[in-house]
């Protein structure tokens, strides 16, 4: 059972409603983009339990999935996104006893929807074709009430292939990562054959290593996990992963020695051979160790230097955390990180290859609620960064900067006060 934060259940309704205002951004060119308001989806109830994410595919087709208690168990429910508005939540988990957890969404063009969650340890898919068929009964995909499966990670192609990540038991104690492929043409995941893990006889993907996986233009896919203090990336292809297994997080920054990594996250483009790998390390900065965010750009099998994203350099007052990189077809795209103990917002902008120098966003910090800002990208050179403030009162907020060519706009609020 995946257990809410106390203030999740009261919180939820702006949760779904920042969901909405997050997904119906209305481009400017050089201008602040406009946003509809903020509608509930579902509630205000408190058996609305956790947000799950959003995504949207470049048509504008997507969805939102979240849990929601229903007859004494926590089950997963969608609002699909089509005709510019969400629509009526759908329960995706029908039929299944107990509750179900970690629900997570992709969306790819002509309304076709993936969800993937797990319940009693099995992980299951559903999707949505897009083409007016009902959504898919739950399948499951892997694991066992013996052998739980954790961690789920997903990614969809524009053109509806699907990528999954999760861990699983492996070898003698430990955990490893595994991955599935969905087929645009099909809504039956194939699992690939072994583990995806540096050394099979380590944990990977655990905790704040889990793994971050994108879905690639050309029907592949890149995925990224931690493991033993490290950040590994794999390329995935078709019926099996590459036999490049790479090492991204570092031995030293700057002359500072490189300690543990995790919080990956990844994007790509429309050229699958590039692509970004984001991570939190640790590195020793006069006998403390500070966290730093750090990219690196894939060039087919390869990983350039390092580029921070964090505007920090050393010495290190407070370090930085939880990296989410968004990418558009053409390269083009923002990093969103947050200080690790006052959880103030920082962004980067990415164009011609490299990330700008992190920039704050904001001024206040959230109180730890929901404490790392997010970013999403368009296709027409515009992105956006958004995160919750807690300005007193008992009143959080939620607030976006978003970016037109290179510049970040003023914060703008987008939860409704009431």
């Amino acid at each position: 059972m995946q257990t809410p934060h106390p203030h999740v259940a009261r919180l939820t309704r702006r949760a779904l409603a920042l969901a909405a205002a997050l997904c119906s951004l209305l481009p400017a060119a050089g201008a602040q983009a406009q946003y509809f308001p903020a509608d509930p989806i579902d509630g205000p109830s408190a058996d609305i339990r956790a947000l799950g994410n959003v995504a949207l595919a470049r048509d504008g087709n997507g969805g939102l999935v979240y849990i929601r208690r229903e007859a004494g168990s926590n089950h997963i429910f969608a609002s699909f996104f089509f005709g510019g508005q969400f629509n009526g939540p759908v329960r995706i988990d029908p039929g299944l006893s107990g509750d179900s957890s970690q629900p997570v969404v992709g969306a790819g063009d002509m309304g076709r929807t993936v969800i993937v969650f797990i319940n009693g340890g099995v992980l299951y898919g559903v999707v949505n074709p897009g083409d007016g068929s009902p959504v898919t009964p739950p399948a499951a995909i892997a694991g066992n009430s013996g052998a739980p499966v954790l961690n789920p990670a997903l990614g969809v192609s524009t053109h509806g292939v699907g990528y999954l990540a999760f861990i699983a038991p492996g070898t003698g104690k430990s955990e490893d990562v595994h991955a599935a492929r969905l087929s645009s043409d099909s809504t039956t995941w194939s699992v690939l054959p072994g583990a995806l893990d540096f050394n099979p006889l380590d944990d990977a993907g655990v905790g704040t290593g889990r793994p971050a996986i994108t879905a690639l233009a050309d029907g592949t896919g890149l995925v990224a996990f931690g493991e033993n203090g490290s950040i590994f990336a794999r390329r995935i292809g078709r019926t099996a992963a590459s036999t490049v297994i790479s090492r991204v997080s570092l031995t030293d920054l700057e002359g500072h020695n490189g300690g543990a990594a995790d919080q990956p996250s990844v994007s790509g483009q429309n050229d699958a051979s590039y692509g970004y790998v984001a991570f939190r390390q640790l590195f020793d900065d006069g006998g403390t160790a500070r966290a730093r965010t750090i990219a690196r750009r894939l060039i087919g099998s390869d990983f350039e230097p390092p580029q921070q994203l964090d505007g920090l350099t050393f010495p290190v007052g407070e370090g930085a955390a939880r990296p989410v990189l968004a990418e558009d077809g053409k390269g083009r795209g923002l990093a969103a990180s947050s200080r690790d103990s006052s959880f103030i917002p920082f962004g980067s902008v990415l164009a011609n290859d490299a990330f700008s120098p992190g920039e704050q966003l904001g001024a206040l910090n959230n109180g730890g609620t929901f404490p790392y800002a997010t970013a999403a990208v368009g296709e027409n050179d515009t992105g956006f960064i958004a995160w919750q403030e807690d300005p007193g009162g008992g009143n959080l907020t939620v607030k976006v900067r978003d970016e037109h060519k290179g510049q970040f706009n003023p914060e703008f609020q987008i939860s409704r006060p009431e």
